[in-house]
């Protein structure tokens, strides 16, 4: 997983930057990560990580949900296509760290694992929250009125997840002294 979210990281910078590339586009690479991705729902049952099954399942079906559905119907509906690849630098930045901290350790990628969230976690919030409703506000499709569940439910469970988050950064730094 980690190689495959270092490479959407990369690809996902070479975009921003204003350069394309017809075989490693971002989106390309997200979806080819998030169906890897899938995996996680298994070593979780397994317990052969310490991740929390509802959690990673969670997780994994919303960011599969976005990769294959939202994104295109985002695009489909002149979205700026800019917009779904910064979306998706920052969820390869928090997964890479993620997944880098898990397969090295060290107090370096603790450091921004554990501290970049704070600010990467509201601005995929908001920016999926705002992809949505951009949806919701223009497509004709009835895939609008499936998101507004979904858009209700970054209210409802957003503030819980980053509080959890949060107890996991404390803990993280507590162990550390």
């Amino acid at each position: 997983m980690m190689v495959l979210w270092l490479l959407t990281l990369g690809s996902s910078i070479y975009a921003l930057l204003g350069f394309e590339s017809e075989f490693f586009t971002p989106l390309t690479l997200v979806r080819i990560t998030h169906l890897v991705s899938l995996l996680e729902i298994f070593h979780c049952y397994k317990k052969w990580v310490k991740s929390s099954l509802s959690f990673t399942i969670i997780q994994v079906l919303a960011r599969n949900l976005y990769a294959w559905v939202i994104f295109y119907a985002y695009l489909q509906n002149q979205g700026d296509p800019r917009f779904v690849v910064a979306l998706i630098f920052v969820w390869s930045l928090a997964d890479s760290l993620r997944s880098g901290y898990y397969f090295f350790g060290g107090r370096l990628l603790g450091f921004f694992r554990y501290n970049l969230f704070i600010i990467l976690y509201p601005i995929g919030q908001i920016s999926e929250i705002v992809m949505c409703s951009l949806i919701m506000k223009y497509s004709p499709s009835p895939l609008r009125w499936l998101l507004a569940p979904l858009v209700v439910s970054y209210f409802v469970f957003g503030k819980g997840i980053f509080q959890y988050l949060y107890k996991n950064r404390q803990r993280y730094f507590q162990n550390l002294n």
